[in-house]
């Protein structure tokens, strides 16, 4: 009977290694089991929370980041509306190229911001030097034809290429340059060899041919004075004079030339 005692308590001390029975008959979890389900429980909270901490600074790195360009985008749309659409689509298509990553396509978005307030503040003065060349018009044309029948870049990101930029400034550099033969011309009009510069100013379409023409025909006028001056100081001088006129009849062209 002893032994049995003894046997009956072993069971129970084996019984309360596996747990305590309730009422039902189920055995309920010891100490062990809820320490570590509570501990899995709060690293995965721990987890959560470290996450959460993490985008939260991230995104206010973020919002830091977009604090100037957001001033920026308004100046291109208040400054230079016509820039406005483009910035929309370009935004679009950054928005666009890395709808999974909010980082890159946010950088992407502040470029293109960025490049359309340069393109902008390039804008104005090149629309002072599109005011000079239409009205001088005689560089208006060239640059009319240049930026409509040149093929224009496909689009990129960040808006319009400067293509027009480039044929404004170009332009007007060409019409600097062009200032003192224009002046150069007007003076050789007045000149016995006015038709001929004319004829050969006609005849060229680009510009630094017509102003290697209107520098020959200077070179021209300033050998005939100088020609002029000798025929006339050999003439008085009587006894060159006979040889001379007769050199200059052999040299006369036959029929008419253009000189």
């Amino acid at each position: 009977g002893g032994g049995g005692g003894g046997g009956d308590g072993g069971g129970g001390g084996a019984g309360g290694g596996r747990g305590v029975e309730n009422s039902g008959g189920t055995p309920e979890p010891n100490g062990s089991y809820l320490l570590d389900d509570v501990a899995r429980h709060l690293t995965d909270r721990e987890q959560r929370i470290s996450k959460a901490a993490t985008a939260c600074v991230s995104e206010f790195f973020r919002w830091l980041c977009d604090l100037p360009f957001i001033p920026m985008g308004l100046m291109v749309l208040l400054c230079a509306p016509w820039r406005a659409r483009s910035m929309y689509k370009a935004l679009g298509i950054a928005r666009r190229w890395n709808p999974s990553v909010d980082a890159v396509a946010g950088s992407s978005c502040r470029w293109v911001v960025f490049e359309h307030l340069l393109v902008a503040v390039l804008d104005m003065p090149i629309m002072v030097l599109s005011t000079v060349l239409l009205i001088t018009i005689y560089r208006a044309p060239v640059a009319w034809k240049q930026s409509h029948c040149r093929p224009l870049p496909e689009p990129r990101l960040a808006g319009d290429s400067l293509l027009v930029h480039w044929i404004v400034l170009s332009q007007v550099t060409s019409l600097i340059i062009d200032v003192p033969f224009f002046i150069l011309a007007l003076a050789l009009s007045l000149t016995w060899r006015s038709p001929t510069l004319w004829r050969r100013i006609r005849n060229e379409i680009e510009g630094p041919s017509r102003r290697v023409e209107v520098a020959r025909v200077l070179l021209q006028v300033m050998i005939d004075v100088v020609a002029v001056m000798s025929v006339v100081l050999t003439t008085v001088t009587v006894w060159r004079a006979a040889v001379l006129w007769q050199r200059i009849g052999e040299l006369k062209p036959r029929g008419r030339q253009e000189t």
